[in-house]
């Protein structure tokens, strides 16, 4: 593409966007953001809220505006302190990277907002703030729910009757359960500086690693007998399944449950 044209769809771009009213693009984008936006003086004192704001807090723009944001019960008692503390520092010129913030809903529930702001400048002197707030309550609700199941889990884990186990790439320990822990009589920092060769009785090793090798491909195995040596070097006979937990296509770890042959 020549240079004239170049300079011929710049002149273009440039003259377009001449004829668009800069105020009213400005207002139109404030209004009909996906996040909360709200413009505070420099005073801390609300100058204008969009459509979203009010979604997002219940309350009305025209609750808003007028009023200053220590003044208002938006935040909880932590947040607000946060709030004005990182107000006061970047009406001051100071850069203040996102943070989350606990807001109160009208109707009291808690909301978890992501907080961006910067200063607005007018002639190189900062005027007041520009601040945008995300939503990230369900997020964290949903992370909650993770937290509490994953807890569950390994509540079940902890609780088996079962000797549960999962090895590196490497065969070193990285889980063993509270079974385990107790058949083998090793504590779990004790499990993690062992290698998995080092649990098996010496005629098991080639069959497991093997076992283990394949594993790592992604195969599975159940009712793999085999011989663990305790900590006090009592042989201790089991039976189990094996399989991979594999990310991304990568394997990341095996996941083994035995269970004692009497």
């Amino acid at each position: 593409m020549s240079k004239d044209k170049k300079m011929s769809e710049e002149d273009k771009r440039k003259n377009f966007m001449l004829l668009v009213d800069s105020e009213k693009l400005f207002r139109s984008l404030f209004a009909n953001a996906i996040d909360a936006m709200v413009i505070l003086d420099k005073k801390g004192e609300f100058m204008e809220v969009n459509n979203k704001t009010e979604e997002l807090l219940g309350y009305s723009r025209e609750e808003i505006l007028g009023r200053k944001l220590s003044e208002l019960d938006l935040l909880t008692p932590e947040s607000k302190v946060t709030a004005l503390k990182n107000f006061v520092k970047r009406m001051a010129g100071f850069t203040i990277h996102p943070y989350e913030l606990e807001f109160v809903h009208k109707d009291g529930t808690i909301i978890v907002g992501e907080l961006n702001a910067a200063p607005l400048e007018v002639d190189g002197r900062i005027v007041g703030d520009l601040i945008i707030i995300r939503d990230l309550t369900e997020r964290k609700k949903r992370e909650q729910r993770m937290r509490e199941q994953e807890n569950e889990i390994l509540d079940l884990l902890e609780n088996s009757n079962d000797l549960i186990q999962s090895v590196d790439a490497q065969g070193n320990f990285i889980y063993v359960n509270q079974k385990w822990q107790e058949v083998l009589g090793y504590s779990k920092d004790e499990a993690q500086c062992l290698n998995l060769q080092e649990v098996l009785a010496p005629d098991q090793i080639a069959h497991c690693m093997e076992v283990f090798a394949k594993v790592q491909q992604g195969e599975s195995f159940s009712q793999v007998p085999t011989v663990f040596i305790a900590k006090d070097g009592k042989k201790v006979s089991v039976e189990g399944s094996v399989n991979s937990k594999i990310v991304d296509g990568k394997f990341v770890s095996t996941r083994g449950i035995f269970r004692v042959v009497e």
